[in-house]
């Protein structure tokens, strides 16, 4: 051990060791001059220099920005001399769990909880291959995973942190003596680590949650070519009587061929999430009461703590959150109703419109609508033409705001996410036309997750990508608005997702002509009046701008009738004027300027390449 128990370091007294798996890193339960635990994760800096970026280890400095709850939860960061030795150290919460490894004592657990963990684990990883770009743990195994039982079920925790790196070829920027050989990918050994690494571990880490042990037997306490040799010859498995949907899953996670494995976590992840709805299993993390966090039971299901009396609060945290909007059928003018935009109105009929109400035709050549997002500066009417677009087709509609998935339950979010898209499934087969999901703010609904801060983070993110991958296969289609497009998650916009981001720019000048006299002919006016003379004098005023100068012009000939006792009193150009230039746009020069940069920053980089889903690239 590089510390001694009951000796004192960086002010604390350390415990016990709670985990060496490497001569450089090493984690301890340790207590606070105020006699409360915490983790304690100490690094040797001379045998772990490659592990460090100026200075400090890329560990800390990673924890540091998730803020994913099954990552350690950082306290405080520092280094010091210990017995001649230079050591980098971060504290961290303390709860309560024990290992994967230690939970099952070589004893397999039964599906539904093996396949909660596995989902949790997933969950936690894709933050991971967000955060490095495309990398991943890398060093998954039954003593990395930590689990945490609680009333309901079970919470993962994630350990084992010193090897996350993004993708690599040849040179991987950490220490690989200490991989665990059973759950090691086999192009690993040739020195190349990518997210479908993680995959490879995934299927073994889940074969071994239901066999008890490795396919095949694994002995772990064989030479590492044994093993090595095992995992490289092509793993059959011998699940006994599991389900066969799982048995594909594992077999094609766990191929030695890269290229014939799921291609990230994500694709093993809408896999196995399927599965688990098909099967009525419950993939919601048990929600912890505050009760539950004075005392999280042990790995004997003994709790240690919590004889308190429950609440009313506690006793509504045990139900399950349920959607609360329904679909509706909206009727209107459709897109005739919307002023200007001619160019976008027309992609909107030719890519979506003209195909729903010609689906025999569209399915002889095999075309689709698209998903696709709008985005611009607020009040363009990004919401307005989107419902219009719901009147258009006479489509099932759900109308979703941030709001309405919101939840104060532990991964609540997930299931509401799921009980929209399955409502919207059943809508679609009800009727030949399919179901319309407008969310609005979708940025809210799939921020980035490597963005620190983001309450939503890999689960719910991870939850909307799996349902994006096939809803257009089940007749369900999604349109977003957003006007921060810099803020999505990049996983999102891709083709089989969302295949088309259409920029909502401020009205043109005919758009405010027509604008202008579309909203003052909804009150009573004056015969003549000059629309493209009061357009020119709009110039950067949004549809939201115009909108409010005709009702601000109504209220104050409103106010005059009432003052002069008549009521024949109408809306006159001179008034329009008046009011226009006393209003000020409501977006400003350097905004206008900064969305149109973002703007171009994405076709620049969308435009030449874009990522796929559902095809894949074979050297």
């Amino acid at each position: 051990m590089m510390l001694n128990l009951n000796e004192s370091f960086a002010g604390l007294r350390i415990l016990n060791l709670v985990s060496k798996q490497s001569f450089y890193r090493e984690v301890y339960e340790a207590l606070t001059p105020k006699s409360q635990k915490v983790y304690l994760i100490v690094y040797d800096n001379h045998n772990s220099r490659m592990l460090m970026d100026n200075g400090k280890m890329r560990e800390f400095a990673m924890l540091s920005k998730l803020t994913n709850a099954a990552f350690p939860q950082p306290i405080k960061t520092g280094s010091l001399s210990y017995r001649g030795r230079t050591m980098s150290y971060m504290t961290a919460k303390h709860f309560e769990g024990t290992t994967l490894r230690a939970l099952m004592c070589g004893r397999p657990l039964i599906v539904r909880v093996a396949v909660n963990i596995a989902l949790q684990v997933m969950t936690a990883v894709m933050d991971l291959t967000v955060y490095t770009n495309g990398g991943g743990h890398y060093n998954l195994n039954p003593d990395t995973v930590i689990v945490s039982r609680v009333k309901g079920g079970v919470i993962v925790h994630l350990g084992g942190l010193d090897h996350v790196s993004g993708p690599c070829s040849g040179n991987p920027p950490f220490i690989t003596s200490d991989l665990n050989p059973c759950c090691r990918a086999p192009e690993t050994y040739l020195g190349r680590y990518k997210s479908a690494s993680d995959v490879f571990s995934m299927g073994m880490l889940l074969s071994y949650m239901l066999l008890g042990n490795y396919p095949y037997n694994i002995d772990e306490s064989a030479a590492e070519s044994k093993i090595r040799a095992i995992t490289n010859s092509g793993i059959e498995l011998d699940l006994d009587d599991r389900p066969d949907e799982l048995k594909e899953i594992i077999s094609k996670a766990v191929s030695k061929k890269v290229r014939m494995r799921y291609a990230d976590l994500c694709d093993m992840f809408s896999a196995l999430n399927r599965f688990a709805s098909e099967n009525g299993i419950d993939t919601q993390a048990p929600v912890i009461t505050k009760t539950q966090e004075s005392g999280v039971s042990d790995a004997d299901g003994k709790e240690k703590k919590g004889n308190e009396p429950k609440d009313e609060q506690q006793e509504s945290d045990s139900e399950t959150p349920r959607l609360k909007i329904e679909a509706k059928v909206k009727e209107g003018e459709g897109l005739l109703a919307v002023a200007g935009m001619e160019e976008l109105k027309n992609a909107l009929r030719s890519d979506f419109v003209d195909i729903m109400n010609n689906r025999e035709l569209a399915d002889k050549f095999g075309i689709k609508p698209n998903n696709f997002i709008l985005y611009g500066p607020q009040g363009c009417g990004k919401t307005y033409i989107s419902n219009r677009l719901a009147e258009e087709t006479g489509m099932d509609t759900f109308f979703v705001n941030p709001s309405d998935l919101g939840s104060i339950y532990i991964h609540g979010t997930q299931g509401l996410i799921r009980d929209l898209f399955q409502k919207a499934e059943e809508k679609a087969k009800q009727n030949d036309r399919g179901c319309l999901l407008l969310v609005d703010e979708i940025d809210a609904h799939l921020p980035k997750r490597d963005m620190r801060g983001s309450e939503y983070l890999a689960g719910e993110v991870a939850e909307w990508l799996v349902q994006l991958n096939d809803c257009i296969q089940k007749n369900v289609f999604v349109i977003g608005m957003t006007n921060r497009l810099d803020c999505l998650d990049r996983a999102a916009i891709r083709h089989g997702r969302f295949d088309k981001v259409f920029f909502v720019d401020l009205p043109d000048a005919t758009g405010r002509e027509e604008l202008l006299k579309m909203e003052v002919d909804k009150v009573p006016h004056e015969t003549h009046i000059d629309y493209k003379g009061l357009a020119k004098m709009c110039e950067g005023f949004t549809a939201g701008d115009l909108s409010y100068v005709v009702k601000e012009a109504a209220r104050l000939t409103f106010s005059t009738c009432l003052s002069t006792h008549e009521d024949n009193i109408v809306i006159d150009e001179a008034l329009l004027k008046k009011v226009l230039s006393a209003t000020r746009p409501s977006v400003t020069t350097e905004e206008l300027r900064q969305y149109r940069k973002i703007w171009d920053e994405f076709m620049n980089k969308n435009t030449t390449q874009r990522q796929t889903i559902g095809y894949r690239a074979y050297n």
